[in-house]
């Protein structure tokens, strides 16, 4: 019983993983188009794109010397009906005005 509940485990995470990890760049620039913009790191090249979804933010994949997409990352800058501040971080000292 303790085995299968591992294997579902495993399996789960291994399905969650990113499907670009592994993949060569080429299929990331036939799938997304030209990035915003690509940059160096080391020996890495990190290629930047506009994040589809949320349409704010930006998606950057770290890329390795024979072209295999090796990292991805997105930014989580999502606009708040507020404004750009979604959870109130930025309010004076984070808490709530009382009534007077």
């Amino acid at each position: 019983m303790k085995r299968l509940l591992c294997v579902m485990i495993f399996a789960g995470l291994l399905s969650a993983c990113h499907p670009w990890v592994g993949r060569p760049v080429t299929q990331l620039e036939k799938k997304m188009g030209r990035p915003l913009s690509i940059r160096s790191e080391g020996e890495n090249k990190v290629y930047v794109y506009r994040d589809t979804l949320a349409g704010y933010g930006q998606m950057t994949f770290t890329v390795d010397q024979h072209g295999i997409i090796r990292d991805w990352d997105a930014t989580n800058n999502v606009q708040g009906v507020f404004g750009g501040d979604v959870f109130g971080a930025g309010d004076a000292g984070g808490v709530l005005p009382s009534n007077p």
